[in-house]
This record gives C-alpha cells, structure tokens and sequence, in this order.
C-alpha cells in the first residue's frame, strides 16, 4: 500500500496534523482532497507535509479520478463524504466500505433502523424523523435531542438552527417551543428535507432522537476495524459533560475528554465490542477507523464517528508522533503518555483587559478563541462551542493538576468591566 487519499472538508482539518505526518512516517504518498485552499491555516494544519493537495468544492468524483487515478487505500475525515468514497472505492477496485454501508455510517436515522433491523436495537437510542407532532408520542413523558440525520457536533445551520442539538424535556415543551418561537411549519419542512452547503449540499432532515443522560459523563473507544473486519480497540477515553438551559430547551456537550490508563467495566467493554463487532461484519466494512460510538451508564450508544477524531491527533501529539504509526501499520497503540484535553471553565463576563499569558499557549489547541478586551466570556462552554472555545491540552502524570493551575493562571490574567 503506496498511496493514500484522504477526503477531508475544510473543517476537518484540524483532524490531519499528525494524521498526514504519520502517513508519512511509514513512506506512504498523501494526496488530500479538500473543499478550500485557505494560505496560513494550510501549512498550521500540516496541510504542507502532503504530497499533494487538491481543491474541490463539490468532491465530484470524476475530477478527483481525473487527477487521482490510483489509489490504495482511502480515509474519510468528515462522514458526511463516506458516499464520495464508496463511489471513488468501485473505480479503485477497492472494498472497504460498499455504497450500502456509506449511506447508513453517515446517516444517524438510517443508522438507528439498520442497527435495529440487525438485532442491536437495545444499543440504540428510541428516534424518529417527525413529519407530524403525534409522532413525537413516544416522548410524552421524557426528553429527546433534535439533530440533523446528516451532519457533525454542533456545526447549526438554516431555519432550525436553534433546534439543532438542543434538547426538550417532553413533546409538550418542544410544541411549545415552535408556537413561542413562529417555527409551526417544522412538521411541514421535515418532511421536503434541507439542504446544508458545508455537507456536501446532501439532503437532510431533523431526527428526535432520546435523549442519554450523560450527568455522570459517559466514554468511548478509539478503533481501527482492520482488514479481516475485526475490531481493534485502541484505546478508551473517558468525557464529561456539562449542561446548559436556556429559553425552554437544554444542551449537553463535552466539556472534558482524556484518555483513561484503564479499560472501563468489563461488562461495558463486551457491550461495545459486541455492537462494533456485529455492524462491522455485517457492513463488511475494512481499514476504517472510528472514534465512538459514545457509551452511556444504561450500554445504549450514539456517534459511532467513522472517522479520525481530535483524541487521535492530541495523542499522537503529545506521544512524540509515534501513535498514528502504530494504529496504520499494527492496529494498535502504545500510550505512554497520557492526555487530557478540556474546556477552560472562566467566570462569565466582558473582559477589560488580559495580562501576559504567552507562556500558557504551549497548552492551548490552536482552535481557540482570543481572551481580548471587550470579548464577552458566556456561563456556559464547551470543548468544540461555536460562540467560545478556549480549550487546553495537558499531558503526563500531572496532567488534570497542570489543567487547574492553567485554569487559575489564565483566570487570574483577565480583568471585567
């Protein structure tokens, strides 16, 4: 295996630091596919260390056989473009993942159907794509999440953007919330569908999906499903969640993620290799790596993530460049040093003025916001938040003590009005 072709949108990039170095690392030629060419966060996202890289806003398939007319192996960064490789993988001769299986990997609606239909419904959260509000029954009494069946995080877009991964305690709230909120044609547009540009322009539509309480924090497995379509467990990781309320609806999200030294519960990890297990084999899917699903107290299991995560490229990171070696030649890693990447929890308010902390941004993930005067810091955030995100990476035996004194360090830099 020589040649390597990643797709990857421009979000995404953040993903392929140390996954392109260590591509490299074992002699591979990296061609990257990508939807923009931005100058300065080409070479900061290691963009520079590919053989080659290809601007293609629409990842049509023809102009990417036409200047990418072989390949060995293709990687997915972003879900959503698992279709394009499926497609791309037919004219390479290459079977790792089949149109059939791209279409439900990419798919959370399709995705819980099929996980039921193969006998994992247990796993599975109860959810349904509404099309009118007594199909919402089912949550009389308890609370779900809306979120697009196509789509990543809390990447918000169009009409129903303030119901996008938010949750409601029942039906009657979330009707309630539409009445309130001039939103009484959701039902209505549910059922045409929506287009979202930064997904490849797939349609898509609004999935009520339960909700898993995660008050207790939940974990999940890094693997690469190897070519024999075996699961191969890399390491765990662990999150916890915070949640905010606003306005009649809720939000929970990772506010910390680090990698544990130990497995979780024996009983836990049976349960996910079972589920892994049983949809690779029953997708034949091949030289695919996943970062999920994420696992609740109750063994049910959302975001199987089919692709490279954040984790993966902080381990490699602050492991000297050795792990993505390891996971692409053996499957395997050996962690020797521990991570712990969190969201810098800061008192709310707009900041008059920020001391020196340039010897702090050694521990700052480059997707940051800038701490500057006349910013405004929220209640409430979260690793990936899209209003702010000060996220911090610490490693070694120290690594959540390291995390507090940073905390303290960068609280005690920054003044309110």
């Amino acid at each position: 295996m020589n040649n390597v072709l990643i797709l990857c949108h421009r979000r995404g990039w953040n993903k392929l630091t140390n996954f392109i170095l260590g591509l490299k690392k074992l002699d591979y030629r990296v061609t990257v596919v990508s939807d923009e060419w931005l100058g300065k966060d080409y070479e900061q996202f290691g963009l520079d260390k590919a053989d080659e890289v290809c601007v293609n806003k629409d990842f049509n398939v023809e102009e990417v056989l036409l200047h990418t007319p072989t390949a060995d192996i293709i990687y997915s960064v972003n879900e959503n473009l698992l279709p394009i490789q499926a497609q791309l993988e037919k004219h390479y001769g290459l079977n790792n993942v089949s149109e059939h299986a791209a279409e439900i990997l990419s798919h959370k609606d399709k995705l819980d159907t099929y996980c039921r239909s193969i006998g994992l419904g247990e796993y599975v959260p109860d959810s349904v794509v509404p099309s009118t509000p007594s199909d919402l029954d089912m949550f009389d009494d308890r609370a779900f999440i809306i979120k697009p069946t196509v789509g990543t995080g809390t990447k918000r877009y169009g009409k129903y953007s303030s119901l996008e991964y938010y949750g409601f305690n029942n039906k009657a709230d979330f009707l309630k919330y539409l009445e309130l909120n001039n939103l009484e044609s959701f039902f209505d547009d549910n059922v045409e569908g929506f287009i979202k540009p930064s997904f490849n322009d797939v349609k898509y539509h609004l999935i009520a999906q339960e909700f898993l309480n995660g008050e207790g924090g939940n974990f999940a497995p890094y693997t690469y499903i190897d070519s024999n379509s075996e699961v191969n467990v890399l390491w765990w990781a662990q999150q916890e969640l915070i949640r905010s309320t606003e306005n009649g609806k809720f939000q929970e999200l990772v506010n910390k993620s680090y990698s544990k030294e130990y497995s979780p519960h024996p009983a836990h990890v049976i349960h996910v290799l079972h589920f892994l297990t049983t949809l690779a084999k029953e997708l034949q899917l091949k030289n695919i790596i996943t970062s999920g699903p994420d696992v609740y107290a109750n063994s049910k299991m959302i975001d199987i993530n089919p692709r490279p995560g954040n984790g993966m490229n902080i381990c490699d990171a602050v492991n000297d460049n050795k792990i993505w070696p390891q996971i692409l030649s053996d499957a395997k890693a050996d962690i020797q040093n521990h991570y712990v990447w969190q969201q810098i929890q800061l008192k709310p308010g707009k900041i008059k003025a920020v001391e020196d902390i340039s010897h702090l941004e050694q521990y700052t993930d480059i997707r940051r916001k800038q701490l500057t005067p006349g910013s405004t810091i929220p209640e409430f955030s979260f690793i990936v938040d899209p209003v702010f995100s000060y996220p911090i990476i610490t490693s070694g035996k120290d690594r959540f003590k390291l995390g507090e004194n940073i905390t303290h360090q960068l609280q005690d830099s920054i003044s309110y009005y």
